[in-house]
């Protein structure tokens, strides 16, 4: 299942990607056609050595970095591939001739350059141009049926030295390209674990996981309420993130009550903005929680509240209705589209006014990533009414975009600071 909530429609642009020309790659072009016979062995020994994307500073000095992507001729049985680059590639996907790699002439040589900022993170595959996709038409895909097909069929890059966890446990794993200063979370971590419950809940009239951790070898003093809990556990394993964190002193211990979102479209009604979704927290949730483990009775002070896309939109919602279970909301790249078509009260902005209206004590920490083009504007509106009722929040924009990559970084570093001193 998908744990992102869908583009909006009419927000969806055909956009001019960052593309850009990569010195090395010139200097590589320049040596084949003056005869160096080495120069192409010697490249891809420095690839293979290094791992790609291949950065490089930006030539005038801005501080921005090109970051070359490549495929070898042949690779797969595919001649060229086509670069899946999260939040970039998708922001200009009908027309992706933007993001098709080009051959050094004469060579076995693939590449596609983009001009990238110095902290940009995301993740990425390549899309080799074979069977399937060997006559490929890059503006033929950018209906989103299409688009789910083309990721069903994209793969990591060989020559990356990194991965990350695919959030679609039947799809192969995701790459990773992040520049020099990228704020990156630490990744491959040994450890964790989790125990699994079933959970049923009378106001939502349904079951599910949750994934419950418990810090080894401490009492814990706070909670975590976290959504996704399928994909933060069994994909991300974030209980191995939280034992690093713990054990390096960065965050107290604490507990952590992951969610399972039952299936997309459970999740599309119960996480935005509903109040029976507060009520099972409420009412359920936490006193199940605080009977079966009873060092997890907390008062809202020291209870966090968090999620991302849909759940960083319900954490927002739970931070202004539900103050009273919640001290700390961390939202991250919330919805702040919903619900996509003006209803009675739900006209842009609503979410702001009612913020400005009640003036909660709840602690909030927003984050969004500046490539998110719907969801960047209304984040920063809604830090502005917080801070104009006086009560700012913590806000925090990156370079990247809508991407479990930047969450658990935005997660660590959000725990991180919402939890200290307790």
């Amino acid at each position: 299942m998908t744990t992102q909530a869908p583009q909006s429609p009419s927000d969806r642009r055909t956009r001019p990607l960052p593309v850009a020309a990569s010195q090395r790659i010139a200097a590589l072009a320049h040596a084949l056609a003056q005869g160096d016979a080495d120069a192409l062995a010697e490249f891809w020994r420095e690839a293979e050595a290094h791992g790609t994307p291949l950065v490089e500073p930006a030539p005038d000095g801005s501080g921005d970095c090109i970051a070359t992507f490549l495929w070898r001729d042949g690779a797969a049985g595919a001649e060229g591939a086509l670069v899946l680059l999260h939040t970039v590639t998708d922001s200009a996907r009908d027309d992706l001739r933007q993001s098709m790699m080009e051959r050094i002439p004469g060579s076995d040589v693939w590449h596609r350059s983009f001009r990238l900022g110095a902290a940009f993170h995301a993740t990425y595959q390549l899309l080799p141009l074979a069977g399937a996709y060997a006559a490929f038409d890059p503006l033929a895909h950018g209906r989103r049926p299409e688009w789910l097909r083309i990721m069903a069929a994209a793969a990591p890059d060989p020559l990356c030295l990194r991965r990350f966890p695919n959030t679609q446990e039947q799809r192969q794993p995701m790459s990773v390209a992040a520049m020099p200063q990228a704020p990156l979370p630490p990744l491959d971590l040994a450890g964790g674990g989790c125990e699994r419950h079933r959970f049923a809940s009378a106001a939502l009239g349904n079951q599910r996981d949750v994934w419950a951790y418990l810090p080894k070898g401490a009492a814990p003093r706070g909670l975590l309420v976290l959504f996704d809990g399928e994909v933060w556990e069994p994909r991300m394993r974030l209980s191995a993130l939280l034992d690093h964190m713990i054990a390096a002193g960065r965050i107290p211990p604490l507990a952590v009550l992951m969610l399972d979102s039952i299936d997309a479209e459970a999740r599309g009604r119960e996480l935005p903005c509903n109040p029976q979704l507060a009520r099972m927290l409420g009412e359920e949730l936490l006193p199940w929680a605080a009977a079966r483990w009873p060092q997890l009775a907390f008062g809202p002070e020291r209870t966090v509240v968090s999620g991302q896309s849909y759940g960083g939109l319900a954490s927002l919602y739970l931070g202004l209705h539900a103050p009273h279970l919640f001290g700390h909301a961390l939202a991250q790249s919330a919805s702040l589209w919903w619900p996509g078509e003006a209803l009675p009260g739900r006209e842009p902005g609503w979410l702001a006014r009612e913020i400005a209206q009640v003036a909660p004590p709840t602690r909030f920490l927003i984050t969004v990533g500046q490539r998110e083009w719907m969801l960047a504007e209304p984040a920063r509106e809604l830090r502005d009414a917080l801070a104009a009722v006086g009560r700012p929040a913590l806000y925090r924009e990156y370079d990247g975009g809508h991407d479990y990559l930047c969450w658990m970084g935005g997660l660590e570093r959000g725990l991180t600071e919402l939890c200290a001193g307790w």
